[in-house]
């Protein structure tokens, strides 16, 4: 069924004019990775194809990106869009410049791994397996058997993987996702190096910014839940982008007797990017962040809320309460 939609996606592809590929605003490199992965996967087919991403990205993501044109705008109405890591059509996923540009399509195919209760079939053609760690891990076993793999596309698929998997310490880490880096790391490139530069390597000023994280540092419900938050002000002062905060959330969740880690980013003025996460087996946050029309996995989850601070805050503290009491 898997190749059997793989194909299908080259089918339609290879008798349109215009392709485009999409992921999700606020792009992570699962995001990133499975848009250019697919990209490559359609020119083994001799099919062009334009990526639309939200804004440009940060510097991290160059050794992936080096040499691939990300186009943060067009003005093609596209014969098919392919979408990839986005669980629903709404506002919370794509920007606005995005999902004008994804209902102007055609055709629509979307390839996902996000679990059933939080995705909506919006696309004419839609492929999810919640038993998959990654979007990037869908498409590899997607396309496998269709095309030639190479180092390019294997160095960009492990990315995707790795860094969805929390550098594969997160539960949907599965037997089936080793058998795919086992067969992608077979190719010439050094993984320790691929995740230095685009994961590990800290730049000043989001080493200045996590500071200021740390600082801000709260706990809430008996020190069950702690919240950092780094306001507008802050990005301002350090002259820094919100990218720079993206340390942050994978450290709450470790510190002893935390089951929620919250990790606010205030990115313009009063509207705030939400990362939530718990190292907890008992608890899934991303029924927390559905509730305010986010998403993303059991133990790591995001969304986006506007407003006042505290207001925001507190709504989401009263449902982060509602998970632990369960």
């Amino acid at each position: 069924m898997r190749i059997n939609f793989g194909k299908k996606v080259i089918t339609f592809c290879k008798k349109a004019k215009t392709v485009a590929i999409m992921g999700h605003k606020s792009a992570d490199f699962d995001s990133i990775c499975s848009c250019i992965a697919m990209q490559m996967i359609l020119k083994k087919h001799n099919i062009e194809s334009d990526i639309i991403i939200e804004k440009p990205l940060e510097k991290n993501f160059e050794p992936i990106t080096r040499g691939i044109t990300l186009l943060t705008e067009s003005k093609i109405k596209y014969d098919v869009m392919i979408i990839v890591d986005s669980s629903e059509m709404i506002s919370s996923i794509f920007a606005p410049h995005m999902l004008d540009i994804l209902k102007s399509a055609n055709t629509t195919f979307k390839i996902d791994h996000h679990f059933s209760g939080m995705n909506s079939n919006f696309a004419t053609f839609n492929f999810v397996d919640p038993n998959s760690s990654s979007a990037c891990e869908v498409i590899y076993y997607m396309f496998n058997g269709l095309i030639k793999m190479d180092t390019d596309l294997a160095k960009t698929l492990y990315l995707g993987i790795y860094t969805d998997t929390g550098g594969f310490r997160f539960s949907n880490a599965k037997s089936k996702t080793f058998s795919a880096l086992a067969s992608l790391t077979k190719f010439d490139f050094a993984p320790d190096r691929l995740v230095h530069d685009c994961v590990s390597l800290v730049t000043e000023s989001a080493f200045l910014i996590t500071q200021v994280a740390f600082e801000s540092i709260k706990f809430f419900q008996n020190k069950q839940i702690v919240v950092s938050t780094v306001r507008y002000e802050d990005f301002e002062r350090l002259k820094c982008g919100i990218e720079s905060s993206k340390f942050m959330p994978s450290y709450l969740q470790d510190i002893d007797g935390v089951k929620i880690g919250i990790s606010i980013t205030e990115k313009t003025k009063n509207e705030y990017n939400i990362s939530l996460r718990t190292a907890c087996d008992d608890i899934d946050v991303s029924k927390v962040a559905m509730r305010f029309n986010g998403g993303g996995h059991i133990r790591a989850s995001g969304l986006t809320l506007k407003g006042d601070y505290n207001k925001a805050l507190n709504a989401l503290l009263l449902e982060c309460k509602k998970e632990i009491k369960k």
